[in-house]
This record gives structure tokens, C-alpha cells and sequence, in this order.
């Protein structure tokens, strides 16, 4: 019944996400030198940030959170990915901005590389950006009903220890 199902998937047991291993284009390289393909138009090709906003972001990140640009994917402590990929959890990051017509900074939290491209996935009106966002998607099992299809209320329902997913597979 539809009554059952995981209204964050619709019963189907999936979902879209971002993928990790997608974005990274090789984890021997750093940032710098092209690791994160989102990333890789930000940079000339003396490895200089090209003064676009994300280009801000990252030198700002990079100074205030210690992320070295430089050292190879890789090898970046764990926390530091998670913070990259995922975002800082309600941690500010001040963006200094200094272009010809407009200077100043901006303090933001950073939502996380995966969830901008997300983001910018549902939100864009563009086929050619779809297309482009739609490159770094995998399907993955839903994690509220961790792929089960159902509600957490219909699961909790058991004969004797099985659910009704326990029984029907």
C-alpha cells in the first residue's frame, strides 16, 4: 500500500546522490592540480586561483581551515575531505572578495561540494547543466529506510522477530 511506503524515497529504495568517487578525478593529485573536477576551471595552469567565487572559497579555505591545496587528495586527513565534500555543519568561513567594481567579504557556512552540486542539479533550468551535474550521480540506498521501502512505523511491525520485509525476501 502506498500508505507503507518511505515517503523520503516513495517506496522505492533508492535515491540519486552525489558520488564521492565521481568527483574526484584522481586522488593522487591535489586540488590544485585538478583532484576535484568541479574545481579544476578555478585554477590556471600555474596552479594560480582565478578569482571566481569559488576560487575565493577555496583561498579561503585554505587559510582559515589549513586545507592545503597542494597535498594530494589522498593524503588530506579524513576531516578535512568530509568538511570539502560535505560541508562545515554550521562552521563559518569569511570570503574576501575583490573584484574591479565590488570588495568586501562575506561570512558564510559552506554547504559542501556534493550538496552544491545537488543543489545546483534540481535547482538549474539548463539541459547542458543537468547533463554536466548529472555526471557525478549514483544511485544509492535510501538512507531513511536504509533501502527497505517502507516506513520505519510499518517495519516496526513484527511476527514473532520479522518484519514484513524480513519475510518477504
Amino acid at each position: 500500500s502506498p500508505l507503507g511506503m518511505c515517503p523520503d524515497c516513495n517506496g522505492i529504495g533508492s535515491r540519486l546522490a552525489m558520488d564521492a568517487d565521481k568527483v574526484i578525478a584522481d586522488g593522487k593529485l591535489s586540488i590544485r592540480q585538478g583532484a576535484v573536477i568541479p574545481w579544476q576551471g578555478h585554477f590556471s595552469s600555474k596552479g594560480k586561483l582565478n578569482g571566481s567565487w569559488t576560487a575565493e572559497q577555496l583561498r579561503a579555505m585554505e587559510t582559515q581551515w589549513h586545507i592545503d591545496l597542494d597535498k594530494p587528495w589522498n593524503k588530506l586527513p579524513k576531516r578535512q575531505k568530509q568538511l570539502i565534500l560535505y560541508g562545515s555543519g554550521g562552521r563559518e568561513l569569511t570570503v574576501s572578495w575583490n573584484a574591479d567594481k565590488i570588495q568586501g567579504s562575506y561570512t558564510t557556512t559552506y554547504e559542501g561540494l556534493l550538496n552544491t552540486l545537488m543543489r545546483r542539479y534540481k535547482q538549474t533550468e539548463s539541459e547542458n547543466a543537468k547533463k554536466y551535474y548529472s555526471r557525478f550521480l549514483s544511485t544509492r540506498p535510501c538512507p531513511s529506510c536504509d533501502g527497505r521501502r517502507l516506513k520505519p512505523e510499518v517495519l516496526a511491525v513484527k511476527v514473532g522477530e520479522r518484519s514484513i520485509i524480513d519475510v518477504t525476501e
